[in-house]
């Protein structure tokens, strides 16, 4: 193995610096950046909330009371859904075979299982 000269190990250890330097120097840029937009944020949620105060909104930003127009149902009573019902047997409209699942009838001998 061939030993580094001392140039050349100066060399890495600047390298390394430089992108130590660069690295904190990004993350600094990062943080000035978000510090930047969530002050604007913040400053436009309080003009926000002062003209809503000026203009007589109870509750900027909040929801609504919702006053229900008809009287509440059961959601599975609007769908006709009973689930104390049990099981529905099927219709002769419906079909009670699925062909699908049905074992071929070509077939002689069942399919052998590795």
């Amino acid at each position: 193995m061939i030993q580094p000269s001392a140039m050349e190990i100066r060399k890495e250890a600047r390298r390394r610096l430089y992108f130590g330097f660069g690295g904190l120097f990004v993350m600094l840029l990062l943080v000035l950046l978000a510090g930047l937009l969530t002050g604007q944020a913040r400053q436009e949620a309080e003009v926000a909330k002062a003209q809503a105060e000026a203009a007589g909104v109870a509750n900027p930003g909040g929801t609504a009371a919702v006053v229900p127009t008809t009287p509440a149902t059961e959601p599975l009573g609007d769908i006709t859904a009973d689930p104390g019902a049990g099981p529905v047997a099927p219709t002769a409209e419906e079909g009670v075979v699925v062909p699908d699942l049905q074992p071929d009838p070509k077939l002689s001998q069942p399919a052998r299982q590795p």
